[in-house]
């Protein structure tokens, strides 16, 4: 591993890692709540995606991309604060189950698109590419689940929890891979010096 990539390694692992504690409470609120509202949607994929904005936009000058790598993790991050915000917005609708629908499928598409544009980037290959394409994934494909079932708000809301535990699990064994695979190259070259 070369310097750099430790670099990179050692100023990025916390990134995955705040994104999979974001991801995490969201799975936990939706998880032991028996309400399963589309006004409950709502707030939890509203404060997720604000909270995930914010921690996105504000850490994307973390790591090694390119100029170009920045702004699209800056503009995915707003565009995620945007769809959270619509979303605490929405309560006060007529049609709390439709606007669920229509705004994840949404943020879905952009956001996981914009992921996904993150990870095939050449100039910003690295150790973080394959956790961008795999949730990039993960998200497009909750906005797929979200157009089958868009009729069924416990089905759209248990849906949501699912996808945030996924992703959970897999942004925080990213981020400890990244900080271990750091911690171990620092001890291997401490014994071979």
């Amino acid at each position: 591993m070369s310097d750099d990539s430790a670099r990179f390694r050692a100023r990025y692992w916390p990134v995955p890692l705040l994104r999979a504690a974001i991801a995490a409470v969201a799975a936990i609120v939706v998880t032991f709540s028996s309400d399963h509202s589309p006004v409950f949607g709502l707030a939890v994929f509203g404060l997720f995606a604000c909270a995930h904005g914010i921690a996105l936009a504000s850490t994307s000058r973390l790591g090694r991309r390119s100029t170009i790598g920045t702004i699209l993790t800056v503009v995915q991050g707003v565009v995620s604060f945007a769809f959270g915000l619509a979303a605490v917005l929405a309560f006060a609708q007529a049609a709390p189950l439709a606007s669920l629908a229509v705004l994840v499928v949404l943020w879905a598409v952009a956001t996981g698109g914009l992921e996904l544009a993150i990870g095939l980037r050449k100039a910003d290959h690295g150790p973080a590419s394959r956790d961008h394409l795999v949730v990039g994934v993960a998200t497009l494909l909750l906005g797929g689940v979200y157009l089958l079932g868009r009729d069924d708000a416990i089905f759209l809301v248990g849906s949501f929890g699912a996808y945030a535990a996924i992703v959970a699990v897999y942004l925080g064994i990213a981020a400890f891979t990244l900080k271990w695979d750091t911690a171990s190259e620092k001890s291997g070259s401490a014994v071979g010096s």
